[in-house]
C-alpha cells in the first residue's frame, strides 16, 4: 500500500530527473538511436549500390560494343536470342552474384551506320536495411541501366593489305581469362581459336585482306623448311649472333641448355648481338637456328607441341591448322615480333599496307629466384635499342592486343614493356573476355572503311 510519502518521494525523483540535464541527454539519444542506425545502415547500402550500378554500367557499355561485332543488320529470332545470351553474359561476368531481367535490345537500322541500344534491370538482396526496423520493410533493390553503341556499316578496304599474325602460345593461353572460379569464362586458347574461325570467314570475303603470315611463339618459334627436298624442323630465335654457327649448334657447349628451359634463355641471350639483331630488322643478317632433334625440353619453341610458323606459301589461311595448334612453355615475344617482320622484309614489294597483329597475354619469362639470367631481359633490350622505332619505320603498322591482363598494372616489373609507347596508342587493345577478343581483332584487322568497329555513344 502506497502512503503519502511514497508518492510524493515517486514525484520528486521523476522531477529530479527531468530536471537533470543527463537524463535529458539520454532520452534524446534513445528516441534518436533508431534513427541514426536506419541512417548509418541507408549510407552503407547507398554505398554498395553505387558500386553495383557502375559495374552493371560497365557491363553493359561493353555488351553493346559486343553487339557490334555479332550483328550486320536486324537480327533474326536466333541472333535475338544469341544477342540476349550475350548481353546477360557480361552482366553476369560483372556481377556474378546478382540476378538480372530478361535485356531489352532495340537495333537501329540507319543510312550509315547501324545504332545499339541494350537495356537490362538488376535485382539484388539488400545486405543492412533489413537490419532496421525502420527500413526492413525493403528486401530488394532493383536498378536499371542501359548502353549505346553505333557501327559504321562495312564497306570494303580501298587498300589492299597484307596481314601477319604474331600470336602467343606460350603455356599461360591455356588459363581462363578471370581466377574468379564464380564467373564463367573459357580458356584464352579457346577464345582466340574462335575469334580466329570469325576472322577467316571475313577476311575470306575480302579481296583487299591477304594474310600471309600466322607466327605461335613460346620462348621462341618453331620453324618448318624444306632444305634439299628434305623437311627440316627448326628451333628459330630471329636474332643475330655474335658468333653465327652453321650448324646451329649453339647449345653444344652447354648440355643442361638443352634439357632446362631456364638454362636454355640464359645461353641465348649470351648469344645475341643486339646491334646486329636491330640491323636484321631491315638488313638481311643471319639468325640463331638450332635443330629441333637437338632440344630435349619440350617446353622449349614448342618442340612438344603441333605449334609451328605458317609462312608466306605455307599458309593459304589453313583455320584447321591454326585450330589444332596447342600452347606450352615460356614467353619470348620478341621472337614472333622479328620472325613477323621477316616474312614482310622477305615478301616482295607489292605496294600492300603492312600489318603485324600481336597477341599476348603476359610479359617475357621472368623468375626472381633464377637470376641472374640473360633471357629474361631479350625483349625488353631489344626494343630499349629501337626495336618497335626501327620495324615501323619499315612500314609495318603494329597493333598490340593484350589477353586478359593490362600491362600497366606491372609498371614497377623489371620485365615491364610499356606496349603502347612501343606501337602507339591508337594501335594498343585490352581483351579481358572472349567477346572483347573478338571485337579488338576485328578492330584492328581493320575491314571496313573507318578505324572502328563500334564505339560507345554518350548516355541520354
Amino acid at each position: 500500500m502506497l502512503t503519502n510519502t511514497d508518492i510524493i518521494r515517486k514525484f520528486n525523483r521523476l522531477t529530479q530527473f527531468k530536471k537533470n540535464e543527463h537524463g535529458a541527454i539520454l532520452v534524446s539519444f534513445i528516441i534518436i538511436f533508431p534513427f541514426f542506425i536506419a541512417l548509418t545502415f541507408i549510407i552503407f547500402e547507398v554505398s554498395i549500390f553505387l558500386q553495383k550500378k557502375a559495374k552493371l554500367s560497365d557491363a553493359i557499355e561493353q555488351a553493346t560494343l559486343a553487339l557490334t561485332v555479332e550483328n550486320d543488320g536486324i537480327p533474326n529470332a536466333a541472333q535475338q536470342t544469341k544477342n540476349r545470351e550475350l548481353v546477360l553474359s557480361y552482366a553476369n561476368a560483372y556481377l556474378p552474384s546478382e540476378g538480372f531481367s530478361d535485356p531489352i535490345i532495340n537495333i537501329d537500322d540507319n543510312t550509315n551506320y547501324l545504332g545499339y541500344n541494350a537495356a537490362v534491370t538488376m535485382t539484388y538482396p539488400v545486405k543492412f536495411l533489413g537490419r532496421s526496423p525502420l527500413t526492413n520493410a525493403i528486401s530488394n533493390i532493383q536498378t536499371t541501366d542501359n548502353g549505346e553503341a553505333i557501327k559504321n556499316k562495312t564497306i570494303k578496304v580501298s587498300k589492299p593489305t597484307d596481314v601477319v599474325f604474331v600470336a602467343d602460345y606460350s603455356g599461360s593461353m591455356l588459363q581462363s581469362f578471370s581466377d574468379d572460379v564464380s564467373i564463367k569464362n573459357d580458356e584464352r586458347i579457346n577464345a582466340l581459336r574462335s575469334a580466329f574461325i570469325i576472322l577467316h570467314d571475313a577476311i575470306k570475303n575480302n579481296s583487299n585482306v591477304n594474310t600471309i603470315g600466322f607466327i605461335p611463339f613460346g620462348s621462341g618459334t618453331k620453324r618448318k623448311v624444306s632444305e634439299n627436298g628434305e623437311n627440316k624442323e627448326y628451333c628459330h630465335l630471329p636474332f643475330s649472333p655474335k658468333i653465327y654457327k652453321p650448324n646451329g649448334d649453339y647449345l653444344s657447349e652447354n648440355a643442361e641448355a638443352t634439357e632446362d628451359a631456364w638454362t636454355f634463355l640464359d645461353v641465348i641471350g649470351d648469344h645475341i648481338d643486339y646491334k646486329k639483331t636491330i640491323m636484321s630488322i631491315t638488313e638481311n643478317v643471319r639468325t640463331i637456328d638450332i635443330p629441333m632433334h637437338d632440344i630435349k625440353h619440350k617446353e622449349i619453341c614448342l618442340s612438344g607441341t603441333n605449334s609451328y610458323s605458317l609462312e608466306r606459301e605455307q599458309f593459304d589461311y589453313s583455320i584447321e591448322k591454326i585450330i589444332e595448334m596447342v600452347p606450352l612453355g615460356g614467353t619470348l615475344i620478341s621472337s614472333g615480333i622479328l620472325s613477323a617482320n621477316n616474312i614482310f622484309k622477305e615478301t616482295a614489294d607489292n605496294g600492300h599496307k603492312k600489318l603485324m597483329i600481336i597477341l599476348s597475354d603476359g610479359m617475357d619469362t621472368y623468375n626472381s629466384t633464377k637470376l641472374p639470367n640473360k633471357g629474361f631481359f631479350i625483349s625488353k633490350t631489344l626494343i630499349d635499342e629501337g626495336m618497335c622505332e626501327m620495324i615501323i619505320k619499315n612500314g609495318i603498322q603494329m597493333v598490340f592486343i593484350a589477353i586478359a591482363y593490362s600491362p600497366e598494372k606491372n609498371v614497377n616489373a623489371p620485365e615491364y614493356i610499356n606496349w603502347k609507347q612501343c606501337v602507339g596508342e591508337d594501335n594498343y587493345y585490352e581483351a579481358h573476355n572472349a567477346h572483347e577478343l573478338e571485337l579488338e581483332l576485328q578492330q584492328a584487322v581493320n575491314v571496313s572503311e573507318t578505324s572502328e568497329v563500334g564505339r560507345n555513344t554518350p548516355k541520354q
